[in-house]
């Protein structure tokens, strides 16, 4: 089973308004990744997020539901191409966990044909100060938490 860490490395988001004073509301998150792992590559992800609870000075307490695509770019097993995902998420207690599935007939170059399903849920071994071991390679995280995401056909 690949597996592989997309690491933030860019993230912009496009606030929308609030609904009344129930600290609820929707974002548009477009995120670019940087991939290691047994995948390597960059991404590009595009969320629609709603938050039934949003609380900027403690993130613990934010709760959202949230789908979106990510567009893939990158080598595994030496094959080179392109696929897009389907992200369906929550962000809960801190963390994101979404299960991911390859959209059929996206692939591109070596990866046409590419089908599976997957997981992620973020991580952030590398912002408590421990090195990060979510893959059969050691990854540069940068400090900031990452997703990491296991995949089968």
């Amino acid at each position: 089973m690949p597996r592989w860490c997309a690491v933030p490395k860019d993230f912009r988001a496009a606030k929308m308004p609030h609904i009344g004073d129930y600290g609820m509301k929707t974002t548009i998150a477009h995120v670019d990744f940087k991939i290691e792992g047994d995948f390597e590559g960059k991404a590009h992800a595009n969320w629609l997020m709603f938050y039934t609870n949003f609380n900027s000075k403690q993130k613990e307490q934010t709760k959202a539901s949230y789908v979106g695509i990510m567009n893939v770019d990158g080598t595994i097993d030496g094959k080179a191409g392109t696929f897009a995902l389907e992200d369906d998420g929550k962000y809960e207690g801190g963390l994101a966990s979404a299960t991911l599935k390859i959209i059929e007939g996206s692939g591109t170059g070596k990866l046409k044909g590419i089908k599976g399903r997957g997981t992620f849920k973020s991580t952030t071994c590398c912002t408590l100060g421990r090195p990060c071991t979510c893959h059969s390679k050691p990854c540069q995280c940068y400090k900031s938490s990452h997703l990491v995401c296991d995949f089968h056909k």
